[in-house]
């Protein structure tokens, strides 16, 4: 079995995640979107892709492509541990 890395890319808002998510699923790129874990929520309501290793790039070229303004990604490590990626 090979394990893929999730990774959160963190947004600031629902709409910008739906609009995001849309973006993705005519690209072929699998996601869903979550409320932002607390642990990596900078405060205020926001909402994450979840994303696998795989196709990061690709969602991020994407983001950029469409002015989808990204706040911060995060590799989720464990349950309850996240570390953040440099974009």
């Amino acid at each position: 079995m090979i394990f893929l890395a999730k990774y959160y890319v963190v947004l600031s808002s629902v709409t910008t995640a739906q609009r995001f998510n849309k973006i993705l699923t005519q690209n072929a790129i699998k996601s869903g979107f979550v409320h932002t874990p607390r642990r990596i929520s900078a405060g205020g309501c926001s909402y994450s892709m979840i994303v696998n290793g795989k196709q990061l790039a690709d969602a991020i070229r994407l983001a950029g492509e469409n002015r989808i303004v990204i706040k911060a990604v995060y590799e989720k490590k464990t349950d309850d541990s996240f570390v953040q990626i440099t974009l």
